[in-house]
């Protein structure tokens, strides 16, 4: 360690600063003001090396070093000012910097420096009007990769409070440091979050002290060295002041010495120790146990905010799965217990519960369900007044969300749980109530709206699921081919598979029916799109199919009239291709035409072909579209296979298509065993489902015409 001079340093007093810095694996200067400014004092041995110094800076000016045209600032006051209001007010100060390295730097230097740097400031007795300044990396690159040093144990202190770890690991490393530093015997870390409890988080020995101790008393020193204000130096019998803390003056407590940690929101925290070594504690105790408390207050600071983030990240993780499990689920209820098991189960929550308005309408909230939660809890809240909070924040009397419902009827529902109370909006409107024994963070608020959000999404989706799918029902049941008598030797098949969950009819429709001079009228279609919009459309070329075909028509003026409809009634983009035969079932002739449809195939025993008709221009796509048709007859054993692409386009798993090859091939193999209708449409449906390893991904119509022998 190099120091500036003997005067400066006061006779060696600075030694046990000088020791602890030696160990530091974190930039740290001691800064002494002179006439001309601040001045380095001491300078821990990383310091040179991470600022890309090629000497030591003891003796260097600080100014130098930090010049206000490189260090920018990101949070708080300037450096200069910080200095001034530290030595003033005794207090320690903080400020948040970038600084800019030099134009001609080692790339590794400046990339280092640009990161965030949170300056602690320590005021020091010693030099008079000193200063401990540390310097926090904030990205955590530097305390990541520093070498803990293990020459003393308070170096390694200084080195173990710098490196990232649980939160406990930090209060049981500093209070040992504490006692070490301070020559004690006993040490202790309290902590409050702004009230009169402070809570005991780790000692030395462990359990010296009750788990929480009370400072009501408004003029205690305790409320002053908190703030940093001043420390505790108290010892029984010699101070006129009362004990400042409960336990002062108890076995091992006569002689307390004690100072502030530095946190930062609402919390409070004390470090303490008790029972000196060597029976009383030396002049530079107070020194080395306000250092101790500097890094403690950053390492508890980190910790914790690495615990909230840890936290949040699980939560986050959590929430996203369990709003992915509210997609899927079939109704309302489940939809809200899918939300309230995923609460506990998967964000680790010790009980959920949804309330929602009470059918009388009253403004009462009644439990929907619950997860977690015993039984007499349940009980208890299984109704809640219209002048409870939960029912005034679902009423919207209250807005937002409740950290801590203390008074909420909820609460004391389940002694020793406290529960965070979130409006659910409309649909699903009402309150959702997550419980803890343990404080949660304010973030918990955001995924709590967040995952309230989602049940109401989600419940309005199922709503409309439901709704949609009570129209296609009915739908369907007007859709399917009519019950039909037919001519003992017309023997109709058919196959027909929806690729929409929860659809049964879809894109693709298949239809016959006898028209009003006993012509069999059979149709096979396929319409752009799938679901419940397909399905809508379907309705419509079904209807308006057999408005057109009962009175007779030919196929082709069948297929323009339909064209025409389609036209004016539907927007550019929605189409359909189809086939339509027109069957006189006396002579078995028959007239077939095609609108955008792929070509029926012709079976026999000789095997299958395809017959020589090009497809028209699909239904609905030009007003001005005419229809040609083809004329035949079906012989005795023949058969009309129809089809949509569903079939022709099914994809295996490496996507080659089904294709009309592989389907003359499976009609030439089904002909020869001179099967009835049914029988050759499920052989079709049989080779495409193979094909496709009953992964399917279009709607699939199929439709047999045949003549019996």
């Amino acid at each position: 360690m190099t120091r500036l001079s003997t005067e400066l340093l006061g006779d060696g007093r600075l030694d046990p600063v000088a020791e602890v810095l030696d160990g530091l694996p974190i930039p740290a200067l001691v800064l002494a003001a002179e006439e001309d400014g601040w001045r380095i004092a001491l300078a821990s041995p990383v310091f040179a090396s991470t600022f890309g110094l090629e000497t030591d800076p003891v003796g260097a000016s600080l100014a130098d070093l930090l010049p206000e045209d490189r260090t920018l600032v990101i949070e708080g006051p300037p450096v200069a000012q910080v200095l001034e209001e530290c030595v003033a007010r005794g207090e320690p100060r903080s400020t948040r910097v970038r600084i800019d390295a030099p134009a001609d730097a080692d790339p590794r230097v400046a990339g280092l420096l640009r990161s965030r740097w949170t300056l602690r400031l320590q005021p020091l007795r010693v030099p008079a009007g000193g200063v401990l300044m540390t310097f926090v990396d904030l990205s955590g690159q530097l305390l990541a990769s520093a070498e803990r040093t293990e020459t003393a144990a308070l170096q390694d202190l200084a080195a173990g409070l710098t490196v990232t770890k649980p939160l406990d690991q930090v209060y049981a490393d500093a209070v040992r440091g504490a006692a070490l530093a301070a020559g004690a015997q006993r040490s202790a870390i309290l902590l409050s979050r702004g009230g009169e409890v402070f809570d005991v988080v780790a000692s030395a020995p462990d359990d010296i002290l009750e788990p929480q101790v009370v400072v009501d008393d408004l003029a205690s020193p305790v409320w002053q060295a908190c703030l940093g204000r001043r420390r505790i130096v108290w010892q029984a019998g010699e101070s006129d002041e009362a004990p400042p803390l409960p336990f002062a003056g108890q076995d091992g407590w006569q002689q307390v010495l004690a100072t502030g940690l530095s946190l930062h929101g609402r919390w409070q925290g004390l470090l303490v120790v008790g029972e000196p070594r060597l029976g009383s504690f030396d002049a530079d105790a107070a020194e080395r146990l306000d250092l101790v408390a500097t890094l403690a207050s950053t390492a508890v600071d980190n910790a914790r905010l690495i615990d909230q983030f840890q936290r949040l990240e699980d939560l986050l993780t959590a929430a996203v799965a369990t709003s992915a499990s509210l997609v899927d689920a079939p109704d309302p209820e489940l939809v809200r217990q899918r939300l309230l098991d995923g609460l506990v189960t998967g964000m680790g929550f010790a009980g959920a519960a949804l309330w929602g308005p009470h059918p009388d309408g009253d403004g009462r909230l009644r439990l929907l369900g619950s997860a977690g939660l015993p039984d007499d809890a349940c009980d208890h809240v299984g109704a809640l007044g219209p002048q409870s909070i939960a029912a005034k924040l679902a009423s919207g009397a209250l807005t937002g969300s409740l950290r801590e419902a203390a008074t909420a009827a909820a609460t004391s529902s389940w002694p020793g749980y406290s529960v965070r109370l979130v409006q659910v909006p409309s649909p699903a409107e009402g309150v959702l109530g997550v419980y803890s024994d343990r404080p949660l963070p304010e973030l918990v608020d955001g995924v709590l709206a967040t995952l309230a959000q989602a049940l109401a999404a989600a419940v309005h989706q199922v709503t409309l699921h439901e709704q949609a799918k009570t129209v296609v029902d009915s739908l369907q049941r007007e859709l399917r081919p009519r019950n039909v008598s037919l001519p003992a030797a017309v023997d109709v098949g058919e196959v027909y598979r929806s690729a929409t969950a929860g659809v049964d009819v879809g894109g693709d429709f298949y239809d016959w029916f006898m028209t009003e001079n006993d012509h069999i009228g059979i149709a096979c279609g396929d319409v752009s799109g799938k679901g419940v919009e397909a399905a809508s459309l379907t309705a419509m070329a079904v209807y308006s199919l057999r408005a057109f075909a009962l009175r007779g028509a030919t196929a082709q003026i069948v297929l323009r009239m339909l064209n025409s409809a389609v036209y004016d009634q539907t927007p550019p983009e929605r189409f359909m291709t189809m086939a339509y035969v027109r069957l006189e079932p006396e002579t078995w002739d028959y007239q077939l035409a095609l609108a955008g449809h792929p070509a029926p195939a012709l079976v026999d025993a000789d095997g299958a072909r395809f017959l020589d008709l090009v497809p028209d221009v699909p239904v609905g796509v030009d007003d001005d579209a005419t229809y040609e048709h083809l004329e035949s007859a079906l012989d005795p054993g023949q058969a009309l296979v129809l089809y949509t692409d569903g079939v022709t386009e099914a994809r295996a798993a490496d996507g080659t298509l089904f294709g009309a090859e592989r389907l003359q091939a499976t009609l030439d193999d089904l002909a020869r065993a001179r099967l009835d209708a049914q029988h050759l449409a499920d052989g079709v449906w049989e080779a495409v489902r193979r094909w496709t390893d009953d992964g399917t991904t279009d709607d699939c119509a199929i439709v047999v015409l045949r003549r019996a022998v």
